[in-house]
């Protein structure tokens, strides 16, 4: 996360106002320039006081020192992310505000004193290994969409534990003391359906008044649907799945281009599913237009168990693929390109941090 301390804490320095617990907030927020955790920005003039804050232990003075010197060369950064966070003197909690297109996270500098400033973000995936695909995700953002030289970036992934990711998630809203970010998918298999339960009961038990957490609600149905098209067919080595990857690009030309997000490719799509839900069959049936039609064994809606088209057959490979962070780049859709860069900017704006300083 960006930590910028705002332009009223020179005048709380130089007159020498501040408390020992908001000298001691000043001290942490030194720790995580010293660590890299966080990238520390702020106004000039405060910097400068702060470096020169006799009440301040000389790393501290010399970590503001350090600040205060790449603020030129690292100002631009703020002006690209979505939220960042912003100390300014006085007591109570965090809020969260907006100003053009970004949001504001406020904190008071005593709040400062009760975080854990030492810790980088924690981000909770639904299973510990997703945070590969997102991953490669920020970095084709980063690379790509930013056009930053570099950007270093600082979580620790926190294994969620499926359906009970709302638990862990509920843990770091309570304890209130560092920056948590939370992502969900929906489980949808189309559009309209209703959201899986992992993703509504963090959603649920979700506190908005808790500003240093947030909750990335994604509208797919799992990560797996992130992946595009001509990467999975150029590693495909089954037919069933060049059948599949076929039928989801004829959604496209049918202009359905988001039909890939909701796919199941774990499941695949069966007769019987279609035949129990009208919405999903009304969905599907117009975006595979003329694919969708009875089961051509003649077996009764009931007990048919056949597949309309086959789950994805090289589901390790992908995993692999992915774990093994091989860039990957969405821009063949612009509907998936969207999504890449809504899910890169959320990321790249709260897990920004700064190189390990030696001060």
């Amino acid at each position: 996360m960006i930590i910028y301390i705002g332009e009223a804490i020179r005048d709380f320095v130089t007159n020498g106002s501040l408390s020992p617990a908001e000298i001691g907030a000043l001290e942490d927020i030194a720790s995580a320039v010293r660590s890299g955790d966080h990238l520390v920005l702020g106004d000039g003039q405060s910097l400068l006081a702060l470096s020169k804050f006799v009440k301040l232990g000389a790393s501290a003075r010399a970590a503001y020192k350090s600040v205060f010197v790449r603020v030129p060369q690292q100002e631009s950064i703020l002006e690209k992310v979505e939220i960042y966070a912003r100390v300014e003197p006085g007591d109570g909690i965090p809020v969260l505000g907006t100003i053009g297109n970004q949001q504001i996270i406020s904190i008071p500098l005593l709040f400062c004193a009760d975080m854990n400033l030492r810790a980088p973000l924690e981000i909770i995936f639904e299973e510990i290994n997703d945070h590969y695909i997102y991953e490669i995700i920020t970095e084709w953002y980063v690379s790509r969409v930013l056009n930053v030289r570099a950007l270093d970036r600082k979580y620790r992934p926190i294994h969620g534990g499926g359906n009970r990711t709302y638990s862990v998630f509920e843990r770091a809203q309570r304890d209130n003391n560092l920056f948590c970010l939370c992502i969900t998918d929906t489980d949808k298999k189309y559009p309209s359906d209703d959201c899986g339960a992992t993703s509504t009961k963090v959603r649920e038990s979700n506190d908005i008044a808790k500003v240093l957490a947030h909750h990335l609600d994604l509208d797919f149905h799992e990560i797996e649907n992130l992946v595009p098209l001509s990467f999975i067919a150029a590693k495909s080595n089954s037919r069933h799945t060049d059948v599949m990857v076929a039928a989801l690009k004829s959604a496209e030309q049918n202009g359905y281009q988001e039909a890939k997000l909701f796919y199941d490719y774990k499941k695949g799509l069966k007769y019987s599913y279609l035949h129990a839900c009208p919405d999903a069959h009304r969905y599907w049936s117009t975006a595979l237009l003329g694919l969708v039609q009875g089961c051509p064994k003649g077996c009764q809606p009931d007990s048919c168990t056949c597949d309309l088209l086959k789950p994805l057959q090289n589901r390790a490979e992908m995993r692999m693929h992915i774990e093994q962070l091989t860039p990957i780049c969405p821009d063949e859709c612009p509907t998936l390109e969207a999504l890449w860069k809504s899910i890169g900017s959320t990321l790249t704006s709260w897990s920004a941090a700064a190189p390990a300083r030696l001060v």
